[in-house]
């Protein structure tokens, strides 16, 4: 914009200062930064201002300077450089059908992030049949795909049931009227993942085990929710409730053996919840 205001008139010396060392880097080495249309706008207008007397061409300087927050003009200059990189605003960019706006790489792809990410916020809170899962995590996040870290495809999958208590045990059959009862085998109570995992008699024996695991890498908890929502539980959780045999689609898995051929971490947790329905 600077360059584009000196070519209306005629000068000797035009002299401009940035705070950005960035940008004047890639002024001075335009062949490998993002952002070719801005610097070729600004080759153009320097081309141009030079051409105006070419015995004794405009001497063009760009100096660095510190940052100067508050001054109007600099101000003024952020919010021009700001729409220019998201929009090309400013910058004489013809836009149309056949014109598309011309956006710095990395600015483009975080408005496609920042959109995707507004619609999967709004449809997840017009859900309402996640409430397994709401009780556990205000909204998924970088945060909740570590508890998947390292664990198997069959892994996965269990530690999603468990979560979300879509589960192959008497409680959500009975529920998907699958089952004729929803109580356990101990007679003690609705055989839900907690109870397997936290009250029925018949597990003693693994569930000292798993105690052991869990307080051997300092987790002392006793609430089903945060153990499940532990990345260093989950994969001793999960192999507790495998060795119950109470999963029968699990029954011929061996999921604390490790199989290079089989998915981990996020790719097997899509895999997981397909299988199940999800």
């Amino acid at each position: 914009m600077a360059l584009a205001k000196t070519r209306e008139e005629q000068t000797r010396e035009v002299i401009i200062f940035s705070d950005s060392q960035a940008a004047i880097q890639a002024v001075q080495n335009p062949q490998r930064p993002s952002g070719q249309y801005v610097l070729g706008l600004i080759y153009d207008h320097v081309r141009a201002i030079r051409s105006q007397n070419q015995q004794n061409p405009t001497n063009v300087t760009i100096r660095w300077i510190p940052a100067h927050v508050g001054v109007d003009g600099n101000e003024f200059a952020d919010e021009e450089a700001k729409s220019a990189a998201l929009l090309g605003a400013g910058m004489g960019v013809a836009t149309g059908p056949d014109n598309p706006i011309i956006r710095l790489a990395a600015a483009a792809k975080r408005a496609v992030r920042q959109r995707i990410r507004g619609r999967w916020e709004k449809q997840w809170e017009r859900e309402r049949t996640s409430a397994p899962t709401k009780r556990l995590v205000q909204a998924p996040n970088k945060k909740t795909l570590r508890l998947y870290e390292g664990l198997s495809k069959p892994q996965c999958a269990i530690l999603i049931q468990m979560r979300t208590m879509r589960i192959g045990l008497r409680h959500f059959l009975f529920k998907i009227k699958a089952a004729e009862t929803d109580r356990c085998n101990c007679d003690e109570g609705s055989q839900t993942p907690r109870h397997i995992l936290m009250q029925c008699p018949r597990y003693v024996v693994p569930r000292t085990k798993l105690w052991e695991q869990l307080w051997g890498v300092g987790i002392n908890e006793m609430d089903y929710d945060k153990i499940v929502s532990n990345p260093q539980a989950t994969r001793y959780v999960v192999n507790f409730m495998h060795r119950t045999g109470l999963l029968q689609q699990f029954q011929h898995v061996g999921v604390e053996e490790d199989d290079d051929d089989e998915p981990t971490g996020l790719a097997a947790m899509d895999l997981g919840m397909e299988d199940n329905g999800y």
